[in-house]
């Protein structure tokens, strides 16, 4: 399972558990489905200005902004 973000150099990473790694991909799904469900009843959302907004979004975050 990917990080959103890279962990600071000389950072350990917590390993998870069984059971904390079952409640996350649990959890993911739920919010995944509700998510996808609010999409779907959005007729506007994939215009070119919200994907503008998104990229612009992303391409600042990813700097690091």
């Amino acid at each position: 399972m990917g990080s959103w973000c890279a962990p600071t150099e000389g950072a350990e990473q917590a390993e998870a558990t069984p059971e904390q790694m079952q409640k996350i991909n649990l959890e993911y799904d739920i919010l995944r489905g509700k998510v996808l469900a609010a999409i779907a009843r959005d007729d506007g959302y994939c215009t070119e200005g919200r994907s503008r907004d998104i990229k612009t979004n992303l391409t600042r975050h990813l700097a690091g902004d």
